[in-house]
This record gives C-alpha cells, sequence and structure tokens, in this order.
C-alpha cells in the first residue's frame, strides 16, 4: 500500500474533524485526514548523530559538543538507536533524557526556552524531563548525567 505524502498544505486532522462535524460529515472526514498525516518517520523527526557508548557510557566531550560547555547548550543524539537530548543546565549540572514524548511516542523537537515540546500534541517537558504540560501524563525517562572537566558523561547501560 503506497503512502501519501503531504505537500505542506493538508489541514490537520483537527481543523477537518472540527469543520466536518460542523457539515455534519465529521466520521467521514477521519479516513480522509489519516491519508493526509505525515509517514511515521517524519512524525518522529531526526533522532540525530550516533553517539557510540563504551561500557554503558556515552561522553560528550566539548571539543565535539561545544554548546555543552554553556547552560543552556543542548544536543539531540541517537544512543543506542533511542533520541537522547543532553543539556547542560547550569555551571554544575547537565541533564539527559530520552527524547519520545510519553503520551504517544512521537521524537520531541529541540529544547527552546527551556522546553521540550511534543510536535503531536503539544505536550511540554522541562529539560530535567518533567511533564509540564499535557496530555504526556508522565515524565520523560532520564539518565544520569556527570559535568567533568572537558566533557559530559551520561550512563544509559
Amino acid at each position: 500500500m503506497a503512502k501519501f505524502q503531504c505537500d505542506g498544505k493538508c489541514l490537520s486532522r483537527r481543523a477537518v474533524v472540527e469543520g466536518g462535524a460542523r457539515l455534519g460529515v465529521g466520521v467521514a472526514a477521519v479516513g480522509l485526514v489519516a491519508a493526509c498525516g505525515r509517514d511515521e518517520e517524519s512524525a518522529n523527526g531526526d533522532p540525530g548523530a550516533a553517539v557510540p557508548v563504551t561500557a554503558g557510557v556515552a561522553t560528550f566531550d566539548f571539543a565535539s559538543y561545544p554548546a555543552l560547555k554553556t547552560p543552556g547548550g543542548s544536543y539531540r543524539v541517537s544512543i543506542n538507536g533511542s533520541p537522547v537530548s543532553v543539556t547542560r543546565i547550569s555551571d554544575g549540572s547537565a541533564a539527559a533524557v530520552l527524547a519520545t514524548c510519553t503520551h504517544q511516542g512521537a521524537t520531541l523537537g529541540d529544547a527552546a526556552a527551556g522546553t521540550f515540546t511534543c510536535p503531536r500534541h503539544g505536550a511540554k517537558f522541562s529539560l530535567d524531563g518533567t511533564v509540564q504540560s499535557g496530555p504526556a501524563g508522565s515524565d520523560l525517562t532520564t539518565y544520569p548525567a556527570t559535568i567533568g572537566a572537558t566533557s559530559i558523561t551520561v550512563k544509559v547501560g
């Protein structure tokens, strides 16, 4: 079965259902909108560049990840095939979270203004993975992150 690719001019499911309900055709509209959804790969976003793990630890040296030298710097990477966001919270703390929304599994967008936002339904999470607003009902999975003199290490195994 061929997948339909939206050219960027498609309506959201919500817009079609709400508009269709006003016209009395909301149920029929749901089937039409499914064809205009993004395919699973684009809906889940880019997990980021793969980072090697040695003995259960991923290392983010500041030479390769310069944004992590200062508070607010963040990278989304792929660790063991999963999207993980590593963020320098302050001079003394860092956070690493599984960047997958706990509501329906979409890959979260990049950190912006201290928040990760789900592209599907707008759930928001703080940089340490705590739910700020739903529809997600549980916090993100976190990994221990430690700041060293030249790198941040994240224990993933």
